[in-house]
């Protein structure tokens, strides 16, 4: 099927589907969001107890149509999720976390201190060419991370306070 004609200059080459594959990966970072991470309770985790996290960006996205190299492109991409805990601990997540009651992604330490967390987003895409494909997006995942956001983990204690007769 003929897509269109093109007038090629003498030892120009055609634009083939990998060109514009290459450039869509070099291109394609810049439209892919931001993770905005946070964590609850808002004042910090508690030892021994689940400190919930949230990436802060959404699970799929859509580009508008942009131009590589004279060609309407879209972007669809997918991700997941790679925690750093800041104790040794790399986790996986299928999403990107929420607030409580979402625990889907939660971490729980066993001794007080600053935590430094972080969290790298991996991107799988698929491209089309002005309405043709969608065409894998060369290459491994497109990775971006955010960090260290600096998580406060105390100790909770207990206090005996007298009743209403006491």
């Amino acid at each position: 099927m003929v897509q269109g004609s093109v007038c090629l200059t003498p030892g120009q080459k055609p634009v083939t589907t990998a060109d514009v594959a290459a450039a869509v990966r070099r291109v394609v970072t810049t439209y892919l969001p931001d993770a905005q991470p946070s964590f609850q309770p808002a004042e910090g985790g508690i030892v021994n107890l689940p400190t919930i996290f949230a990436a802060g960006e959404p699970q799929a996205m859509q580009t508008k149509t942009f131009d590589v190299l004279g060609f309407s492109v879209v972007v669809s991409a997918k991700a997941r999720w790679e925690w750093t805990f800041d104790d040794g601990v790399v986790e996986s997540f299928a999403g990107p976390g929420g607030s409580y009651p979402d625990m889907s992604v939660a971490h729980t330490y066993e001794g007080p201190g600053a935590r430094a967390v972080s969290v790298t987003t991996l991107w799988r895409g698929t491209f089309t060419i002005d309405g043709d494909g969608p065409f894998p997006v060369p290459g491994p995942e497109l990775a971006k991370t955010v960090g260290p956001v600096q998580v406060p983990v105390r100790e909770a204690h207990s206090e005996l306070v007298a009743g209403p007769n006491g």
